[in-house]
């Protein structure tokens, strides 16, 4: 298409989340185009996608943020141009494991003081977020850092996107 410079393939990357959309718009488009062009969909996600994009490897970016400064910049120094279409919202859960009894509820503030980077080897253990919590490991699970809800929720509960302790399970 436009930027691969092949008529005959068209390239999509980026979210992880938007990637069933796009898979289910892909099979009806070629069931409704017999002769359409070979569409490829992968996702590496948003942050990936997006360093893909503005250099020109793909022609269509699905995100699960907008478009942020730096990658505008990117875009323009390429000369790539692009139309942002919102599709649909994201959205978060945080979740306890269901063998933690004692947990009903988090606050932001909680949130932040696991989560921020000075966290990182700090806080370890439940009772170090309410003292009336059990003396037990805390484990942690949340998206990877090419992940548009990566930076969405750091932005949110750190202040500050792409900013988070490191050492905790990282999904794709």
């Amino acid at each position: 298409m436009v930027q691969s410079g092949d008529a005959n393939r068209i390239v999509i990357d980026g979210s992880s989340t938007v990637f069933p959309l796009t898979e289910a718009a892909k099979r009806r488009y070629l069931r409704n185009n017999r002769q359409a062009a070979e569409v490829v969909v992968n996702f590496s996600g948003t942050r990936a996608g997006f360093s893909k994009f503005c250099a020109g490897e793909s022609d269509i970016q699905n995100a699960s943020r907008p478009i942020i400064r730096e990658e505008i910049a990117v875009c323009e120094a390429n000369g790539i141009q692009y139309i942002e279409i919102p599709v649909a919202m994201d959205a978060i859960s945080i979740v306890a494991h269901p063998d933690n009894a004692w947990i009903d509820n988090l606050t932001l503030q909680e949130l932040r003081q696991i989560w921020q980077p000075s966290a990182e080897g700090q806080v370890t253990r439940w009772s170090q977020i309410r003292p009336s919590w059990p003396d037990r490991p805390l484990n942690l699970y949340g998206r990877g850092q090419d992940s548009g809800t990566y930076d969405y929720f750091t932005q949110v509960v750190v202040g500050q996107a792409g900013s988070s302790r490191t050492d905790y399970v990282a999904s794709g």
